[in-house]
């Protein structure tokens, strides 16, 4: 399950300097595909987090990948929930 057990961190978002920082740590990934939609059994974590991260970042013929479309929906899902810093324009 992804975010928080009570003695471990799955996944986290941090600031790190200038930088969004996100990590997910290789050894969770056989337990994070497991609750996955469509998951299946991790054998080789390190194997399946290289694919993992190229098909984050694989760019589609419009140029965005899937880290491209989860990190926009983040962004828009902050702006609608009243984000600080944030000015919408017409408003």
């Amino acid at each position: 399950m992804w975010g928080q057990s009570s003695e471990l961190i799955y996944s986290e978002a941090r600031i790190e300097g200038d930088h969004i920082v996100f990590r997910v740590p290789i050894g969770y990934l056989p337990e994070i595909a497991l609750g996955a939609e469509d998951g299946g059994t991790v054998n080789d974590a390190a194997a399946f987090a290289r694919d993992l991260v190229d098909h984050l970042n694989h760019e589609d013929e419009q140029g965005l990948c899937p880290f491209h479309r989860m990190f926009d929906g983040a962004v828009a899902e902050a702006i609608n929930q009243g984000a600080s810093g944030v000015e919408i324009e017409g408003e």
